[in-house]
Parts: structure tokens; sequence; C-alpha cells
């Protein structure tokens, strides 16, 4: 008898996935992953904007702010979505000795 995965545990499965990439996603890919991982496992951002001198929690905030518009298991669809593009340009990048990745190399 199989298992089904539950999507939370898909979820995890693609972020697990996405920290082993062996290439190296750019500032902005990643942030906007993170963004994507928080609207599908919390949902809509409420916190408060972090301060000016944070900036680091402010570049999360922006990301996870700017996904308000996707319910949660859209976000979840974009995060895997995303990383199966991800692995596949990591394949033909390896091939051709590139290691860094662009947002808009897979968009």
């Amino acid at each position: 008898m199989t298992s089904v995965k539950s999507s939370e545990e898909v979820l995890n499965d693609y972020v697990s996935k996405f920290m082993r990439l062996k290439v190296t996603a750019s500032p902005e890919l990643r942030y906007r992953m993170y963004g994507y991982y928080m609207q599908a496992t919390q949902g809509d951002c409420y916190a408060p904007k972090p301060p000016k001198t944070e900036v680091e929690a402010r570049r999360k905030w922006k990301a996870w702010k700017s996904m308000k518009h996707l319910t949660r298991a859209d976000a979840k669809n974009h995060f895997t979505e995303k990383v199966r593009a991800l692995e596949q340009l990591e394949m033909i990048r390896s091939n051709s000795g590139q290691n860094f990745i662009e947002t808009k190399d897979f968009n």
C-alpha cells in the first residue's frame, strides 16, 4: 500500500530540493522563493513592516507581502513549479559550467 503525502510534506520535499541545488540562486530569486514558501505555509502577511535598519528582514517581508494575491495552494504550486524548472535549468547549466541562476532565467 502506498501512502499519499500531504501537500505540506510535498512542499517540504521541494524546499529540500531547492536547498540542495548546486547552482547559486540570485538574491532576488531566493527572496521570491521565500515569499512563495511563506504564503504557502502561513497565508497573507500581516506582520508589521520591519525598520529600514533590518535590511534582510525587510526584504523577506516585502517578498512575502508581494504574494498576497495568491492562495496558499497557488503559492505551493508556484514554489514546486519553480523548483522543477530550476532543477531542469541546473542540469543544463551544469553541462555548460555556469552555476548562477537569476530570476529572469526561468520566468
